[in-house]
């Protein structure tokens, strides 16, 4: 898709697109400085699945479109990770797109509950802090993020189990909440 179509389709989402390649840090702290709350309401008319904004500068969610790249990228956020398989039904595009793009992009493939390991949110952590401030992580529905992003802010960050879980859940971890307590040394909910 080229840059003028997008820009079209952008302009008909209300999303406003100026010319640049990279997005600079300045922008994500403008972002946070100057009207977090206003990003957030910006970003969510993006109308990402299951859009989460669970800290400052981490989108969450599922499956980006183009448009929803470029636009994420215009709003600030230079790291994009996608944890999906590209053998999944609907992506594998975002290479080839985000390199003509000039959008910092890197696959973490998880593949089901499986893939989510203490290994894969190790990865997952390298990888937001090799990249650029503002990070947008997101698989088909969001589910896998918030469950890896628990397992770092445990394994990684060094937070409690308990509030490790509450991050995961505010990311958008649903159906995966069982394995993470269990990896987590969690006892089961009692929902």
């Amino acid at each position: 898709m080229s840059r003028s179509m997008i820009m079209v389709l952008l302009a008909l989402f209300g999303v406003s697109c100026h010319s640049g390649g990279h997005s600079t840090g300045a922008a994500s702290h403008e972002m946070a400085t100057h009207g977090g709350d206003h990003a957030k309401r910006d970003i969510a008319s993006l109308e990402i699945i299951n859009f989460r904004m669970p800290s400052d500068h981490l989108v969450t969610g599922g499956q980006l479109t183009q448009e929803q790249m470029v636009a994420l990228q215009e709003e600030g956020y230079g790291t994009f990770i996608n944890l999906r398989p590209v053998e999944e039904k609907g992506t594998g595009w975002e290479e080839q797109f985000s390199a003509a793009q000039g959008i910092s992009f890197t696959r973490i493939p998880v593949a089901g509950a499986a893939g989510v390991t203490r290994e894969s949110a190790e990865r997952l952590a390298e990888a937001l802090n090799s990249g650029e401030s503002g990070a947008v992580v997101y698989c088909a529905s969001g589910n896998r993020v918030g469950a890896l992003l628990a397992l770092k802010a445990h394994f990684v960050d060094g937070q409690n189990a308990e509030d490790a879980l509450q991050f995961g859940l505010d990311a958008g971890m649903t159906r995966l909440e069982p394995l993470v307590r269990e990896l987590l040394e969690l006892p089961e909910s009692d929902s």
